[in-house]
């Protein structure tokens, strides 16, 4: 059977877990996990991209962007968020870079499978 997928915080003195939020459905798989450039929220990939504010991590995730994508990576120095989506293991995958509010700034084709993007500094 499946169960429901969580986010933990463990505590690294006592490696128990000290906070868990729900981060899907039963039987749903999150992956891609990336903070954003100011520290305030958790991003991950759920097929959407999904949104944990960590100063109310009770409330549970939110969609932040529809999908479905692949994984998720920020930008430090922008806030920049970049997306890439996979249709198949044939076909090229697509990078789609957001500003730090979701709105679309521009969108390319990369290579097949593309499974991160990492910022040029």
């Amino acid at each position: 059977g499946h169960t429901s997928p969580y986010l933990c915080r463990i505590n690294p003195e006592t490696f128990s877990v000290d906070l868990q939020v729900s981060a899907g459905a039963e039987g749903e798989h999150p992956q891609s996990l990336a903070v954003t450039a100011d520290g305030q929220d958790l991003l991950f990939v759920n097929e959407n991209l999904m949104k944990i504010d960590v100063s109310d991590a009770l409330s549970g995730a939110v969609m932040f962007s529809g999908g479905p994508y692949y994984t998720v990576d920020v930008d430090p120095a922008t806030g920049n968020i970049f997306l890439t989506t996979i249709p198949d293991f044939v076909s090229p995958s697509d990078v789609i870079q957001l500003s730090s509010d979701g709105f679309v700034v521009s969108a390319v084709e990369a290579g097949i499978g593309a499974n991160a993007v990492v910022p040029k500094y």
